[in-house]
């Protein structure tokens, strides 16, 4: 059994990879809010079919663009970003 005490548990949640992956979480989750949003006020306040359209084709590119943003950060190297934003704050001292 793996025992962590409180210090190892804070530690490694404060740690930079796992801030930044939460914020990118929380970036995507306003995104959906937003998304959700834009299309729900089109289909339910619209009248007639053009307005459904521009919805359907506002969805369909909210959720292009969520892939090609989710394919990016997946292939994005964290550690080079960390060496970079420490080397950033180290400079400003």
């Amino acid at each position: 059994m793996i025992s962590m005490n409180y210090a190892d548990i804070i530690d490694y949640l404060s740690s930079p990879i796992v801030l930044f992956s939460v914020f990118i979480i929380l970036i995507f989750l306003l995104y959906w809010v937003f998304t959700f949003t834009i299309f729900y006020h089109l289909i339910r306040f619209s009248v007639g079919t053009l307005p459904k359209k521009i919805a359907f084709i506002f969805l369909f590119g909210a959720v292009v663009l969520f892939c090609i943003n989710f394919l990016f950060i997946a292939s994005m190297d964290f550690n080079i970003l960390i060496d970079k934003i420490k080397s950033l704050f180290s400079n400003l001292n």
